[in-house]
Order: C-alpha cells, then sequence, then structure tokens
C-alpha cells in the first residue's frame, strides 16, 4: 500500500478472497492494520481470476480494469476498528526493516 500511494494511487478499500478471509478475526485484524475497508467475496475462484484478468487487460480483452466489476460480488466489509493502535509500531517497523535486512 505504501508503493501504491508513493506512485499517487491511494487505495480506498482492499478485497479479499479464500483462506484468511473466512476468519472474522484475521479480516478484522487485517482491517485495523492497512486502515482500509475489507470486502469480502461471495464464491470468488481466488488470485487466479485477477491473473486471468490481468492477462485479458494485456491482450486488449477488456478495455478498462473497472470491467472486474461484473465478475466480482461483493459480501460482507469489515471496517477498521483500531487502525490508529499499529500506526507507531508499523513506522517502527519501517525504520528497522533496512538494518534487520542484513542481520537475516
Amino acid at each position: 500500500l505504501d508503493v501504491f500511494s508513493e506512485l499517487g494511487q491511494v487505495p480506498r478499500r482492499v478485497r479479499v478472497t479464500n483462506g484468511g478471509a473466512r476468519s472474522r478475526l484475521w479480516t478484522q485484524v487485517t482491517a485495523d492494520v492497512l486502515g482500509l475497508p475489507l470486502e469480502t467475496l461471495i464464491g470468488h475462484p481466488g488470485s487466479a481470476l485477477g491473473a486471468a484478468f490481468a492477462a485479458g487487460m494485456g491482450v486488449g480483452a477488456f478495455s478498462e480494469w473497472a470491467a472486474i466489476e461484473r465478475f466480482v460480488q461483493i459480501g460482507d466489509v469489515v471496517h477498521p476498528r483500531d487502525h490508529e493502535a499499529y500506526e507507531v509500531p508499523y513506522r517502527v517497523f519501517r525504520a528497522l526493516y533496512p538494518a534487520l535486512q542484513e542481520v537475516v
């Protein structure tokens, strides 16, 4: 998300499917960490759909990214409740990460 923001593409929401998206606790923690609402998807085949759609964009089968909407159905939306609790630890992590890369 930081990279998207640095490129001027600030996300307003995140979509999740499969695996951890089935856990209310995990989606709540993720929404809190990201500070963004998480939209769960109903009956979604997983990341393969995104990869196939990106390929379709590459070969001109779709003319805009918004066309993906016809292939997804939004389920529950989990809104962040405690984003502030993660802000300081995240800044500390970002500051320490370069130094820790050499240790690991």
